[in-house]
């Protein structure tokens, strides 16, 4: 909403398509959404840009492996800096221009096969929640544009607006108490180091990768090696000692949990379902 906010010529645009789509119905409903092409653009764009959580969920290397050339120890933390693969110039024209346009006709998505845009991660930890939560983010955002205008407050200008992203929990951060924009600071390290970068915090090694074939290695071809997480103080306080899909460790509670949650509770078929009950008011 604040990119659109910024971009008015943006939000006339998706506001057009909307209420073209909707009519004078007085609501959107979820059959209403496949047709808002340049709606589902300016989503991906906004994951692009602004990914929830910029380094992804903490990993951990179940044993001694290699990447490139370059030896990882076992136990080892890693990170996918996905802010900065989403505003690599190898890959995206303009990256730092939001501009929904780009997906339009493209066959590029979010949900873990295309390794340039992974607001949701990919392989076996990735985000067990993205249907439901898509699936309700599009739909309160569609109505919030088709009911509403919005601006931005007088005497306020765009560039007075922050849209730095911030990292998301658990992060770098939970565990180091760095920067707090340590995905900038590594995509500036890219610059000069190259896209992988091993470093030491105290007793914890950590590598840090920002390209989208590193991030194919790591969580695709390698996925079986880097699917634990790390029974660290952070993780354990948010996630009953290791005890919830996001945040478990390998092994076979995870298997369980993750059946009944990704495949029977947040399956994109699951999610579908409810929304024909959503969509009836009562009399």
């Amino acid at each position: 909403m604040t990119e659109l906010v910024k971009n008015p010529l943006i939000m006339r645009k998706v506001q057009e398509e909307i209420r073209n789509v909707v009519g004078y119905k007085g609501e959107i409903v979820s059959q209403d959404l496949p047709k808002l092409e340049y709606f589902k653009a300016l989503i991906k764009e906004t994951f692009r840009l602004h990914p929830a959580n910029p380094l992804l969920v903490v990993r951990e290397t179940l044993q001694k492996t290699n990447i490139q050339g370059y030896d990882i120890p076992q136990k080892t933390l890693m990170f996918v800096n996905v802010w900065a693969i989403a505003r690599d110039p190898e890959y995206w024209k303009d990256p730092e221009i939001f501009m929904p346009e780009r997906f339009l006709g493209s066959s590029i998505k979010f949900k873990g096969q295309d390794f340039e845009l992974l607001p949701f991660g990919a392989g076996k930890k990735m985000c067990p929640g993205m249907h439901l939560g898509v699936a309700n983010y599009e739909l309160a955002l569609a109505s919030l544009l088709y009911s509403f205008d919005w601006e931005l407050p007088v005497g306020m200008k765009r560039e007075d607006m922050d849209t730095d992203t911030l990292p998301g929990s658990p992060s770098l951060e939970t565990y180091t108490n760095s920067r707090p924009q340590n995905h900038v600071y590594f995509a500036n390290l890219a610059k000069t180091y190259g896209p992988i970068l091993r470093l030491q915090f105290g007793s914890l090694p950590i590598v840090v990768v920002q390209s989208a074939k590193l991030a194919k290695e790591v969580l695709q071809t390698q996925d079986l090696n880097f699917c634990s997480r790390p029974p660290l103080v952070g993780i354990q306080k948010l996630s009953y000692n290791g005890l919830d899909i996001a945040f478990a460790p390998n092994g076979d509670y995870y298997i369980k949990i993750e059946k009944i949650g990704v495949i029977h509770l947040h399956s994109s078929k699951r999610v579908e379902s409810i929304y024909t009950p959503r969509s009836f008011k009562e009399d």
